[in-house]
């Protein structure tokens, strides 16, 4: 069970990362002043 849930972290992890990721670049390509 334990390895399971640490499955389910690591690939929440990896959804959030992605998340993150789309995220800089679209404020990056609207505006770098922004940042």
């Amino acid at each position: 069970m334990n390895s399971n849930i640490i499955m389910c972290k690591e690939a929440f992890e990896k959804e959030i990362k992605k998340t993150w990721i789309r995220l800089i670049s679209a404020i990056s390509k609207k505006g770098g002043q922004l940042l």
